[in-house]
């Protein structure tokens, strides 16, 4: 039973170490454990099972101009679900807020 919050105090230092000067609660972080990643990961299982379905479709779509439909479809169906799941640092916003940068000319 001691390995438990031994492992949990580990998760959240390595996780607070990759985020540099950032402020993350405890909050955050149990809320990304607890609602985000399972929901990622239902959201990758289900996009590849949706992409294995729809993939002859969308194969044959890819024979005409743009040429990027089955390529379009993996990304959005599995890649982007898969990256929320697991290459995004534990605890980090969802939606970052990021000051206005003036256009440069």
């Amino acid at each position: 039973m001691k390995t438990k919050p031994i492992i949990f105090a580990l998760l959240i230092f390595s996780a607070s170490l990759a985020h540099g000067q950032e402020k993350i609660t405890l909050g955050s972080y149990l809320v990304d454990i607890g609602l985000y990643r399972p929901a990622g990961l239902f959201a990758t299982i289900l996009g590849t099972g949706v992409f294995a379905i729809t993939s002859p479709m969308t194969a044959t779509a890819s024979l005409f101009p743009p040429h990027d439909a089955l390529q379009s479809a993996a990304e959005a169906m599995v890649l982007n679900p898969a990256k929320f799941t697991f290459a995004r640092p534990l605890g980090e916003p969802l939606f970052k807020s990021h000051a206005a940068v003036p256009a440069t000319k």
